[in-house]
């Protein structure tokens, strides 16, 4: 397992490869958060979570690129992030109207 800080160097190195290699390495230290795309052609996301033994909080790494159904995928960014919280309203039927 990496150290926190060979981690960063990774993200600043764009060593986008070897970022989602972790997401099949040490399951009780790397943790999935997100792993999805919006279709072929379209963004791909993928979100890990690395813990390390320093006292310190959790490392939030995530993999921004294009996805392809023909595996030509892709990263073209990566950065550290953290989770946020957005409300979505929607609306239903309620009943009948006349």
């Amino acid at each position: 397992m990496a150290t926190r800080s060979e981690i960063l160097a990774l993200i600043k190195g764009k060593k986008f490869d070897e970022i989602e290699a972790f997401q099949y390495s040490d399951r009780s230290r790397v943790i999935t958060r997100e792993d999805d795309n919006d279709g072929d052609g379209r963004t791909q996301y993928l979100t890990l979570e690395f813990s390390f033994d320093d006292g310190e909080p959790n490392l939030l790494v995530s993999l921004r690129g294009t996805y392809s159904s023909h595996g030509d995928s892709y990263w073209n960014e990566a950065f550290q992030s953290e989770p946020y919280t957005y409300t979505v309203t929607g609306y239903r039927k309620v009943g009948e109207t006349a």
